[in-house]
């Protein structure tokens, strides 16, 4: 059940109990409705999700391969989007600014690696 507030707008029942359980529940519900930019061929469910970075506060979700220049090769959903379709996303819901996760196919483990490691070795 909703609970009215003023301006109508709704706020889930469970968003008033005071416990811990409440504060992670509203915690999650916060990070499923983080913004995340997803490759296209994701977004079409083309291909599954290999590759996720977090840079500068920006959170991708790609599926590993090559992005173009094209501006319409992204795609912005919101995180519980993908998390609907991918649990093990929630494997890597702490990702630290600068890091990113990789696996090989979907259902594998996820690698976390500092963003600049990869940059110091490609250099």
């Amino acid at each position: 059940m909703d609970i009215c507030l003023p301006g109508g707008i709704k706020h889930p029942q469970w968003m008033m109990r005071p416990s811990a359980q409440v504060l992670f529940e509203f915690h999650t519900f916060i990070k499923q409705n983080q913004k995340a930019n997803i490759c296209k061929c994701v977004f079409e469910y083309q291909c599954d999700i290999k590759l996720v970075a977090r840079e500068e506060g920006s959170r991708m979700f790609l599926c590993g391969e090559v992005l173009d220049d094209d501006p319409g090769s992204l795609k912005v959903v919101g995180f519980g989007y993908l998390t609907a379709r991918d649990d093990s996303l929630h494997e890597i819901l702490d990702l630290e600014d600068n890091w990113q996760a990789e696996r090989p196919e979907r259902g594998a483990p996820w690698l976390k690696t500092r963003l600049t490691d990869i940059n110091e070795h490609s250099s």
